[in-house]
């Protein structure tokens, strides 16, 4: 596999095949996975702002093709768009609710499980009058970018 920057007007490519959202951030840096110069993955990394730690990025998107899917292609540009960013100091976190991510990332010596189970809702939406994302309906797990041998 290949790996390139990418722009975000190739996530046409790829946003009907992502579970959650068709959205992309507007500040999303972009990264394609191509196999025999095709697009097959896609990773999209946006700032992540933290009150008590500088320097986090977090995967926005991952979206590997379905005729690419279960061959490891998503895990490898994962791996190689963090460790881009982790040269640069930067920490790298990604969320998913994906069942295969998940057994992915656990068998993964670069990636720590930080968090599992639902998230709680911040506040009463009923108050707040916003509406909940979801992500407290569904089981997710968190996880950092460590790199190779650490």
């Amino acid at each position: 596999m290949a790996i390139r920057k990418g722009t975000k007007d190739e996530w046409r490519l790829f946003r009907r095949h992502h579970y959650l959202s068709h959205e992309l951030h507007r500040s999303t840096e972009v990264f394609i996975g191509e196999i025999e110069g095709r697009a097959a993955a896609f990773c999209g990394i946006i700032n992540f702002p933290h009150a008590r730690v500088p320097n986090f990025k977090a995967v926005h998107r991952l979206v590997v093709l379905p005729d690419y899917q279960g061959l490891g292609f998503g895990v490898r540009l994962l791996d190689f768009t963090a460790e881009l960013f982790r040269q640069k100091k930067k920490r790298v976190i990604i969320t998913t609710g994906n069942p295969a991510m998940k057994c992915a990332l656990a068998k993964n010596i670069n990636w720590t499980l930080s968090r599992q189970g639902r998230v709680k809702p911040h506040g009463d939406s009923k108050l707040t009058g916003f509406k909940a994302h979801g992500s407290e309906r569904r089981v997710t797990t968190a996880w950092e970018y460590q790199g190779p041998g650490t």
